[in-house]
């Protein structure tokens, strides 16, 4: 399984905890976007700052540029298991480089489950701080067809153990 493995899926899907975990299982190097990110605003700004503070502070098109050069520069990596953030399937160039970087794997996270943790954590910066769940709803019906379509394998989750949605995401790549 020499091929790289992309995890999509929204906010608060675990695709970092589990893209660790997963790294790990597969002997991978984990590579993380919103740390891309972050490494590259550095880089261009010589300040450090988190991902959702370079998108309160800049804007989603100067983030999602910031997201798009990161996926850019791992591209052509090799030996990766690459979680992306939850928006960058939205820009259409990075469709392609997300397929285009490996195998792609959709953590499709209940629906209810999900609102409850975007909810417990505090708040996106992309959700209508008067109307979140309303948001949430409305960004899920938006990007759900999106993480389908562009998904090679979809891994249904509920509130399983992270150890068994990693042995089921190898379950799947073995097939």
């Amino acid at each position: 399984m020499d091929k790289n493995i992309v995890l999509i899926g929204f906010k608060g899907s675990g695709k970092t905890v589990i893209g660790k975990l997963l790294a790990g299982r597969l002997k991978k190097t984990f590579v993380d976007i919103d740390e891309m990110i972050e490494l590259l605003y550095a880089q261009k700004t010589s300040q450090n700052h988190s991902v959702r503070s370079i998108f309160k502070s800049h804007g989603e098109h100067y983030f999602r540029q910031l997201e798009h050069e990161a996926l850019v520069g791992v591209a052509t990596g090799k030996g990766m298991v690459v979680s992306t953030g939850g928006g960058a399937v939205m820009d259409e160039r990075n469709r392609g480089i997300i397929k285009k970087i490996g195998t792609v794997v959709y953590l499709d996270v209940d629906k209810t489950l999900l609102l409850e943790r975007s909810m417990q954590n505090s708040l996106a910066a992309i959700y209508d701080k008067k109307n979140p769940e309303a948001s949430f709803k409305a960004l899920y019906k938006e990007r759900e067809g999106i993480y389908t379509e562009l998904a090679h394998h979809r891994i249904g989750i509920t509130n399983e153990p992270k150890a068994i949605i990693v042995d089921r995401i190898v379950e799947q790549l073995h097939e």
